[in-house]
């Protein structure tokens, strides 16, 4: 009987609720419908824009890449042009350097040259003097032992020889001494 009881009270609860429940359950079914729809789609749009997002990053990671081997071959290219650049001045730098130690070497040559002839032409000037001035003094003494020498000659004679080492004439000496003399003795100094 419990059974029985079982099934009347289904039977009774159909009665009631079965137009309520049935509605539900149709709702259900359509909104798990509408939920297994919305997913689908749902899933549809999510793939599709996955692979959209994928695409559109595959696009920029490549053309990230071309600017990076783009970038990179240009970077290269500038230091090559830079090395070359490096190269190039400093080949002429040192052709530069090269002339200019030519340059002095030549330079310091002719100066050494200059100067040897120089002190050659001086040592000659020199000899010639002396031998000038050996010869005077000679003329002079043989002078003076010929006659007698009295002070004011030798003194002349001396101030002539000193005149001349100095460089100077002797004319402009004698001009003086008779300057000198005209003046006399007391008006000399």
């Amino acid at each position: 009987m419990a059974q029985n009881t079982g099934n009347n009270v289904d039977q009774i609860r159909d009665l009631i609720f079965g137009q309520q429940i049935r509605e539900f359950e149709e709702k259900f079914a359509r909104l798990e419908q509408a939920l297994k729809s919305h997913e689908t789609k749902a899933a549809q749009t999510l793939e599709k824009t996955l692979g959209a997002l994928e695409s559109r990053l595959e696009r920029t990671i490549g053309a990230l890449e071309e600017k990076l081997d783009q970038l990179s071959a240009a970077s290269l290219k500038e230091r090559t042009r830079l090395r070359e650049m490096v190269e190039s001045s400093d080949e002429l730098l040192q052709a530069s350097m090269t002339q200019i130690k030519n340059d002095l070497a030549t330079k310091l040559k002719l100066l050494e040259e200059n100067t040897a002839d120089m002190g050659s032409t001086f040592r000659d000037e020199m000899r010639q003097m002396r031998d000038e001035i050996e010869a005077e003094v000679a003329r002079k003494v043989d002078a003076l032992s010929a006659g007698k020498l009295s002070r004011d000659t030798f003194a002349q004679v001396l101030v002539e020889t000193a005149m001349r080492l100095q460089g100077q004439s002797p004319e402009s000496v004698a001009g003086s001494d008779t300057d000198r003399k005209e003046k006399g003795p007391e008006n000399a100094d």
